[in-house]
């Protein structure tokens, strides 16, 4: 009875997965004929959002979401070169900018959210720029309105997955699918063997020293010193790299299982006045730092960009911009948040 139980789990959660991945497949399609720039990721997170909201099940397990950032984070490698990390020495001013921001970002947008009546833990929980399981398990203990707060989060991830390559591809050139590596001959059995060892052992190193995505930056920081040293030159094929990028939209979208379009409409309008807060101050301070240090303004609004870790880096790759460079700011901030916010909300509140 437990051995048909089980295989009929599996087969149904085998279904779920499917159709999910075909809802983001048809979405990152219809974006890529519309010209849109990052367009299996935006179009994939869209249609899986529409499916969820017209209750449609949608589910993207965990092991398929590690493999996918594993295989992105491999790609990332190989994007890697000496050229790309030149100007590594700008990087400090960069960061000491970023980790100002936070603070900033938290508290302008959380302030808003306070004068919609909003109490303060809430409204900084729902506006911190990062570590989203981090907040959610503090807002959990402090007593929070946690759906509320994941909502505003979930909402601005969203919206930035939109924005941000709409925006970049404004005044950028992006090619229509990312590219890596430095030479067009597909990676043979034996170089594959190589990149696949260097990325999972890339992958444990990120565990024991608990980074964030270890999958994705263990895998990034196991393949890229393949490339940058020169013994590897070819990049993931496109036909194992389109579908992780659809897997990732369709990942993003699944976050709203389990909403309904009537409490997005409730969150909606503090959902936008957080984003716009939020996003404003990041784009100013991204800003600061192209005029400064001159770093592309591409690159920096996507390391400041307020939350979404992962995606950000792989959105950074996608656009072929310096994801490198993102990877280190995303990086950065989710430590500083998750180490310092349990701190700050340890104090006694009011509600407590």
């Amino acid at each position: 009875m437990a051995a048909s139980e089980g295989r009929w789990h599996f087969l149904d959660t085998l279904y779920v997965t499917a159709r999910t991945v075909g809802f983001a497949a048809i979405g990152g399609g219809a974006f890529m004929l519309l010209g849109f720039p990052a367009p299996l990721i935006g179009g994939g997170m869209l249609a899986v959002v529409v499916a969820t909201l017209s209750g449609v099940r949608v589910q993207v397990p965990l092991p398929l979401r590690d493999l996918v950032f594993f295989i992105l984070g491999i790609s990332i490698g190989s994007a890697l070169s000496p050229e790309s990390l030149a100007g590594v020495v700008k990087w400090p001013t960069s960061i000491v900018l970023l980790i100002l921001g936070i603070p900033l970002v938290t508290v302008g947008a959380g302030l808003l959210l306070m004068r919609r009546g909003w109490p303060r833990e809430d409204a900084l929980l729902a506006t911190a720029p990062g570590a989203l399981a981090t907040i959610l398990i503090l807002a959990d203990a402090l007593g929070a309105n946690v759906s509320r707060i994941a909502l505003v989060q979930t909402l601005r991830l969203a919206i930035l997955v939109i924005v941000l390559p709409l925006l970049i591809g404004l005044y950028t050139d992006i090619p229509a699918l990312p590219t890596g590596g430095n030479g067009a001959a597909p990676l043979d059995a034996m170089e594959l063997l190589l990149v696949v060892g260097a990325g999972l052992a890339g992958t444990v190193v990120a565990k024991l020293l608990r980074l964030p995505a270890p999958s994705l930056i263990g895998a990034m920081l196991g393949s890229g010193p393949l490339y940058l040293g020169g013994f590897l030159t070819a990049p993931v094929p496109n036909i194992i790299l389109i579908p992780s990028l659809m897997v990732v939209g369709g990942y993003i979208g699944s976050r709203f299982a389990g909403m309904t379009m009537a409490s997005i409409r409730a969150g909606l309008v503090d959902g936008l006045y957080a984003f716009v807060a939020a996003f404003a101050i990041s784009v100013a301070l991204a800003g600061l730092v192209t005029l400064l240090v001159g770093i592309s303004f591409a690159e920096t609004v996507l390391a400041f960009a307020p939350g979404g870790f992962e995606v950000m880096i792989v959105i950074a790759f996608s656009l072929g911009l310096d994801a490198a460079y993102v990877a280190l700011h995303q990086t950065v901030r989710f430590l500083v948040i998750a180490m310092t916010a349990p701190i700050y909300f340890r104090r006694p509140s009011k509600r407590r």
